[in-house]
């Protein structure tokens, strides 16, 4: 059994207007505000490319420098992770681009590279832990008295990013549980032995 959610660009740009405005801790004392989508497209094969307004502070010799980004475009780009506690559904996010007032070009590579390092090392990510969300077990009512429940599982997901939607594919087993057999069962009937 396989369950499908179709994520269109509209809902995707939706979500966006509505997580945003967000910051984002870098580092002891750095952090980057993002703010402000100007312009939110689908990548395919890739994931969602969002252009925003962002402001920021970096530490530098222990004190924090002020950052004023007058551009900036982030992926956030879907993947399937193993992790302890189950499988996820990770949205990562890297910069792409920085356009940083008042900083030349080949420092601000540097700067971006740096950025995406610590986003790295501290997994900033959106993550989902869509086994466990979707995987339930239903009980089912006495007056099916050989039935107990229905038990759907999710076993797998999988992504496909196009120019146009989202599309996010989870596999199911089922599982039917059922009541033991009650001590009368395989009994004859008192009346028909008489």
């Amino acid at each position: 059994m396989r369950l499908q959610a179709t994520l269109t660009r509209e809902d995707l740009h939706s979500l966006v207007d509505e997580l945003m405005p967000v910051t984002i801790r870098l580092g002891q004392k750095g952090k980057l505000s993002l703010s402000d989508p100007s312009r939110i497209e689908l990548v395919a094969g890739r994931g969602l490319r969002v252009s925003c307004h962002a402001l920021g502070s970096w530490e530098v010799l222990g004190v924090g420098v002020p950052i004023a980004l007058t551009s900036l475009e982030v992926l956030l780009e879907p993947s399937f992770a193993m992790r302890p506690e189950g499988d996820v559904l990770v949205f990562k996010l890297q910069i792409v681009s920085a356009d940083i007032a008042r900083v030349p070009g080949i420092i601000a590579g540097g700067i971006v590279d740096l950025v995406n390092a610590e986003l790295s090392e501290k997994q900033v990510e959106l993550a989902w832990r869509f086994r466990k969300t979707l995987s339930h077990e239903f009980s089912l009512p006495a007056s099916l008295e050989n039935l107990a429940s229905i038990g759907l599982t999710a076993t797998s997901g999988s992504l496909e990013v196009t120019a146009a939607a989202l599309v996010f594919t989870v596999a199911f087993e089922t599982d039917v549980g059922r009541r033991p057999e009650s001590d009368t069962a395989g009994k004859e009937n008192p009346e028909e032995s008489a």
